[in-house]
């Protein structure tokens, strides 16, 4: 049913309008070149430069990959569709993709209504996948044994930059960036590594003691980083506030209120 004054074919040009928008955003910055045959780190750098100018003109950055790989980053859109249609260095075959991680961004939106309650993350991100969002998935909260839906969305965009705001129907909503808890070693408890990197001694998360990791110590508890009476994992721990907290001190924060537990819908 129309209104008197609205336009039938109004919400359809809106939408097309969004669409092109972000077709525009929606290419591979950052491309991989890999050889089976050859790392490519080991072929001379003045052959890459020459197929790569050759290929895709002047780029923004390579970067030597540990695996053997090169990265690049592109300035414009064509730079990349070349360079991904790229099957050769001098007489080495190749692979290019896009990279895993770095063209995709994700940030949070609070949505203030409960219009969406009843709709399934598949359904929103359905929705939204015209404005360049690849994942929608919605916080909960176990509270007193119940676990209570959010308004609270972590959204994956095919980016590598969050936009300011996304449309939700006619209206517009802020995104936030996201920042993930820093990363810390279940080895050695410090944080800035994962355990598959660390060369420490194994510490409990418990009591901070070496020889056990904590599952079944029953000693005080201990903090391995601050030396205060809780585990290593606590979220009050002076340690994880400051890593938490230095990297990201000039963007703004999201953070879960404290003293709730959160999990993904489909954890």
């Amino acid at each position: 049913m129309l209104y008197r004054n609205q336009n039938p074919t109004s919400s359809k040009k809106r939408k097309n309008i969004i669409e092109e928008a972000f077709e525009v955003e929606n290419w591979s910055r950052f491309i991989v070149l890999t050889s089976n045959q050859k790392p490519l780190t080991k072929i001379s750098p003045f052959i890459i430069e020459k197929t790569i100018k050759g290929c895709a003109g002047e780029v923004k950055n390579v970067t030597k990959l540990r695996s053997g790989s090169s990265m690049i980053e592109c300035f414009r859109k064509q730079q990349s569709l070349n360079l991904l249609a790229l099957k050769h260095v001098n007489d080495i075959n190749i692979s290019a993709s896009p990279h895993r991680t770095l063209n995709s961004s994700r940030g949070i939106i609070r949505y203030r209504d409960d219009d969406l309650s009843e709709l399934t993350d598949a359904e929103i991100c359905k929705e939204l996948e015209p404005q360049g969002i690849i994942t929608v998935k919605r916080f909960i909260s176990r509270k007193t044994g119940q676990e209570v839906k959010l308004n609270t969305f972590l959204i994956t965009f095919n980016t590598p930059n969050i936009p300011t705001s996304i449309r939700i129907g006619l209206y517009n909503v802020k995104v936030n960036p996201y920042i993930p808890n820093p990363v810390r070693c279940f080895k050695c408890q410090k944080f800035g590594h994962g355990q598959g990197q660390c060369k420490g001694e194994i510490i409990c998360f418990k009591c901070s003691e070496e020889g056990h990791d904590g599952y079944t110590c029953e000693n005080a508890h201990k903090c391995a980083n601050c030396g205060e009476s809780h585990m290593a994992s606590s979220k009050d721990c002076q340690f994880f506030i400051k890593e938490k907290n230095s990297d990201n001190k000039s963007r703004k924060k999201y953070f879960i209120p404290r003293g709730t537990k959160v999990r993904f819908c489909d954890e």
